[in-house]
């Protein structure tokens, strides 16, 4: 597991300086970036995204989370939507939505932005694509170490266990994809505060946001992920959306932003900094 770990920390910092220094480059010229800027400052953005308010959103999706499991609101929520068929059938296009918008947006923006020659768009699109990468990153971490098993919704719930508090921890128990939090929804919130972040003076654009995102939660909530997963995923999406979304405003708006990853060359080592 330290092996892994210590891959995906220098992947993001190779991500992180490799993909800053191409934006500068590029800035300076007045021209349409290439697709690496969707890495700038990734490095500080992810570790921004876990780190601010030295954890506490992150802290609380676990202690919301532990408290919804252990007195038994998760399978009580579970109860209230298995009953009448009709609200799994109709918060299941949240679930294809929510799978779709996060390669789909990011993706249109770039190409449309570039056609229109509009830098604000291009760069709405990295962050929008940026968020969600970090999204799927701390997501399937915490996957990989927590494992929960997901309500059967469409079962014979007459017969289903109370699977609300069984997580299965360790390494790659259960893999990345079940399990909490959600990552439907910690994407959704993600790209949603992103966009607040963005545009923050824009209400409409908030309102449509935060109705997305809330949508997303509510619609895995009846069908793939416990009431549980989707706080968790709401409350660290947020802090994500804030991180990425304060970045990608000061790029496009010609502010530097002090590094907050750097790295300190001694003779018989290299250092690792982090500033928080």
């Amino acid at each position: 597991m330290n092996g892994i770990l210590k891959k995906i920390l220098f992947l993001l910092l190779l991500l992180h300086f490799g993909g800053q220094s191409f934006v500068k480059s590029l800035w300076a010229n007045e021209t349409i970036p290439g697709l690496g800027t969707i890495f700038y400052n990734i490095g500080s953005n992810t570790m921004s995204s876990i780190t601010d308010g030295y954890g506490l959103y992150h802290i609380t999706a676990c202690a919301a989370t532990y408290g919804l499991a252990k007195s038994g609101g998760d399978w009580g929520y579970y109860q209230v939507m298995v009953q009448n068929k009709f609200i799994p059938i109709a918060g299941f296009p949240s679930v294809m939505l929510g799978g779709v918008v996060p390669l789909a947006v990011p993706t249109y923006l770039y190409f449309k932005g570039k056609s229109k020659n509009d830098l604000k768009m291009v760069y709405t699109g990295f962050a929008l694509g940026q968020a969600a990468l970090i999204s799927i990153v701390i997501t399937s971490g915490y996957k990989a170490i927590t494992g929960r098993h997901p309500p059967e919704v469409f079962e014979d719930n007459k017969h289903t266990p109370d699977y609300s508090r069984d997580f299965h921890f360790g390494s790659m128990r259960r893999g990345i994809f079940d399990g909490w939090p959600s990552g439907h929804t910690t994407n959704a919130f993600a790209m949603a505060t992103t966009l607040i972040e963005l545009y923050p003076g824009n209400k409409r654009l908030k309102y449509w946001a935060t109705g997305y995102a809330i949508l997303i939660g509510w619609g895995v909530s009846t069908n793939i992920h416990w009431l549980s997963d989707a706080v968790a995923g709401a409350l660290i999406g947020y802090v994500i959306g804030k991180s990425v979304g304060r970045s990608f405003r000061a790029l496009m708006e010609g502010k530097k932003q002090e590094n907050r990853i750097s790295f300190i060359i001694m003779p018989e080592r290299i250092r690792l900094h982090l500033q928080f």
